[in-house]
C-alpha cells in the first residue's frame, strides 16, 4: 500500500471509464489510491486537504504532483505548500516509498512480508502498429 496519499485525477470521462473497464481503477484502489472527479486535477484551491499526520496547514510542505501547475495556492489553496512536477510514474513510485529522497533506480521497498522490492524501468511493448482502444466518449 501507498506510505502517504495518492489521488489520481482521470483527465476526462472517457480517461475514468477505460481506468475502470482495464481494471487500472482497483489496481489503485487496493493500494489506497483515491479516484478523484475528472478533470484537469484539483484546480485553482479545489483540493481541501485536512490536517493529519501528513499535512499541517500552519507549516510549509511539499507534494509531488503530475499536474502542469505548480504556482502558489495551485493545488490546496494552501501558499506554504510547494508543488513540485514530475512524471506520474515518480508520483505513485514516491507514494509507495513515502519519502521525497527515494531513488527509484537504486532504492528497494519492503513488501508486506518483508522481502526487498525494487521497481523496474517500463519496457512498452507498444510500437506504431499497437492499437490503444479508448471507450466511446459516451460509455
Amino acid at each position: 500500500t501507498t506510505q502517504c496519499p495518492l489521488y489520481i485525477s482521470p483527465g476526462s470521462e472517457q480517461i475514468r471509464a477505460t481506468m475502470k473497464r482495464d481494471g487500472i481503477q482497483a489496481d489503485f484502489e487496493s493500494v489506497g489510491g483515491v479516484i478523484l472527479g475528472n478533470s484537469c486535477g484539483p484546480c485553482i484551491g479545489q483540493w481541501k486537504r485536512e490536517p493529519s499526520e501528513f499535512y499541517d496547514p500552519n507549516q510549509a510542505n511539499t507534494i509531488v504532483t503530475s499536474f502542469n501547475r505548480n504556482f502558489a495556492k495551485r493545488n490546496d489553496g494552501n501558499s506554504l505548500t510547494h508543488a513540485f512536477v514530475t512524471a506520474p510514474e515518480i508520483v505513485a513510485m514516491l507514494a509507495f516509498a513515502g519519502k521525497l529522497d527515494f531513488d527509484p533506480t537504486r532504492d528497494t521497498l519492503s513488501t508486506a512480508t518483508g522481502e526487498a522490492f525494487q521497481f523496474k524501468a517500463a519496457n512498452s511493448e507498444c510500437d506504431e502498429n499497437t492499437e490503444i482502444r479508448f471507450l466511446p466518449e459516451n460509455g
